[in-house]
């Protein structure tokens, strides 16, 4: 048998009866460099194109302000209530309401609040805790309470108080210490990048310090049973 060779328009020869493959194989690498070149152009970031503009409407007539606006967020006022009930104070509201006290008048959430919201705020402008016979005379008229239920807001509004050492009110917390351990603490204050780190004064420190000297302590005993 003779076979029959075929130059190609590639100028590759081909068999008469491989000619088929061939043509296959060809196709198929022209499939896959086509399809290169589009992985390929998917992952370039297309460049905006600029076009000079001779004249702008108004660049005539623009004169640079001497005045800006500048946007401060507005403070709450005192008077405005910023306080939510959380679920220690809920719990404790809901106890209240069910003692024999006030069962026939039951503490509404929103004079609780009232109370508590301003208790703090009375703390952190005058940096001091307020006497009860003074948050008894005005807040009882202006939550519509009686003066029991003004006290018993007082008495867990200074109990939470004293315990966390924090206002209940969130605005009025300063932020977390930056060397803070505890891992439920967000919000800590960023430190300057490059800047001299530092050093506070709070638990963390303090308890860092008692380990370091009860270490050299112990270091110190096992060097006089060494000398």
């Amino acid at each position: 048998r003779t076979r029959a060779l075929v130059l190609g328009p590639a100028g590759v020869l081909h068999g008469g009866g491989g000619g088929g493959g061939g043509n296959g194989g060809g196709g198929g690498g022209g499939g896959g460099e086509k399809e290169g070149k589009q992985r390929a152009a998917a992952k370039e970031i297309p460049i905006p194109l600029a076009s000079e503009v001779a004249f702008a409407h108004g660049a005539d007539t623009w004169v640079r302000a001497d005045t800006y606006y500048k946007h401060e967020p507005a403070m709450p006022a005192d008077n405005e209530l910023e306080y939510v009930l959380d679920p220690e104070a809920w719990l404790a509201l809901r106890e209240l309401n069910r003692s024999a006290a006030f069962s026939n008048c039951p503490i509404p959430e929103e004079a609780f609040e009232l109370v508590i919201d301003q208790l703090d705020k009375h703390a952190a402008r005058t940096d001091e805790l307020p006497q009860l016979a003074h948050a008894v005379d005005t807040l009882a008229p202006r939550a519509g309470v009686s003066a029991e239920a003004v006290k018993a807001a007082y008495e867990h509004w200074l109990m939470r108080r004293t315990r966390d050492r924090r206002p209940l009110v969130l605005r009025l917390r300063p932020p977390p210490d930056a060397d803070d351990p505890d891992p439920w603490v967000a919000f800590r204050p960023r430190e300057p990048a490059g800047g001299r780190k530092k050093r506070s004064n709070n638990a963390a420190s303090l308890s860092m310090m008692h380990q370091l000297r009860a270490e050299f302590e112990r270091l110190c005993a096992l060097m006089s049973t060494i000398r």
